[in-house]
């Protein structure tokens, strides 16, 4: 049997979700965009749906702002695998 998606949140969350990516800023650059790569993989890896909601809503809003960036598929493409992977 699978776990559930830690990341289906209920509106709540996604109220949360939405304010956090208000917060967060657009992405600029392919260093910035690397930067965002890196802190989601630190900060998704392990969660559960036990982890607090603002933390998995913090790692949405990342990923959000990542989906936006124009340069994100070249930008990934040039970055080596976390060593975690």
């Amino acid at each position: 049997m699978t776990e559930p998606n830690p990341y289906m949140l209920d509106e709540a969350g996604q109220a949360l979700v939405n304010k956090h990516i208000a917060m967060t800023p657009e992405i600029r650059s392919d260093d910035e965009c690397r930067h965002y790569a890196q802190e989601l993989i630190r900060m998704s890896e392990g969660q559960t749906c036990s982890t607090p909601v603002e933390a998995r809503a913090m790692a949405i809003a990342v990923l959000a702002r990542m989906l936006q960036y124009d340069g994100l598929v070249e930008t990934l493409e040039t970055m080596e695998a976390p060593s975690s992977l």
